[in-house]
């Protein structure tokens, strides 16, 4: 399978285990020599893409650089990914990726993802160190928050499913806890909505045995 390098190049007959892999190496691989690239046709088969630039409004640039990739689910490798074709040189003035807000937010996320399922409470000093280290990658502070935050959100969920499942915690708690006392507190809001304020519980046990 395909795993690229910070000097190795994306080539023609690469195999990717899967299209989130394959969109992940080309990530990675954007991002590690300062391209950036958008796709044209994608589908559960097949994904192309070419030179971000030529979206840009550029009619010169639009007539004049060629770089494209086109990969596609192959049979002869067993159902992977393969690239079928790699035009790897820029013909225009390509703008850094490392200046791609999103790409590269997305990109740090995916990174972080499994680290920060085994350590939460990883700070963002060592992410910028260990993104700097590993991919040659100067990022920002802010940038470093919001991978780690939606990190947080794939792993945890966001704040509105955490409320909405709130209640069905409380109940489910209530059927497999006898005795257990429960308070939740909510207040208007705007527009028929409700703001959480605080929750609170007692188990049986202890109330029994608080007099003592």
């Amino acid at each position: 399978m395909y795993n690229p390098t910070a000097t190795e190049d994306l080539k023609v007959k690469d195999i990717f285990e899967s299209k989130v892999k394959l969109l992940q190496s080309i990530t990675e691989w954007s991002i590690k020599h300062g391209v950036s690239f958008t796709p044209v046709k994608t589908n559960k088969s097949c994904h192309t893409i070419i030179c971000a630039f030529i979206r840009e409004g550029d009619n010169v640039c639009r007539d004049m650089c060629l770089w494209k990739l086109h990969a596609f689910i192959s049979k002869s490798v067993g159902g992977y990914f393969k690239t079928r074709s790699y035009i790897k040189e820029h013909t225009c003035s390509q703008p850094s990726l490392r200046s791609n807000y999103c790409k590269v937010t997305y990109f740090v996320c995916n990174v972080i993802l499994p680290m920060v399922r085994k350590k939460l409470d990883m700070t963002l000093s060592y992410i910028i160190e260990y993104i700097e280290v590993k991919y040659h990658i100067n990022i920002t502070y802010n940038k470093v928050w919001n991978a780690r935050t939606k990190a947080g959100t794939k792993i945890f969920g966001d704040w509105e499913s955490s409320y909405e499942i709130l209640l069905q915690y409380l109940n489910a708690t209530k059927i497999s806890n006898s005795g257990i006392v429960t308070a939740h507190y909510f207040e208007p809001y705007a527009y028929g909505m409700v703001q959480f304020l605080r929750i609170c519980w007692a188990f049986g046990p202890s109330i029994k045995f608080f007099q003592y």
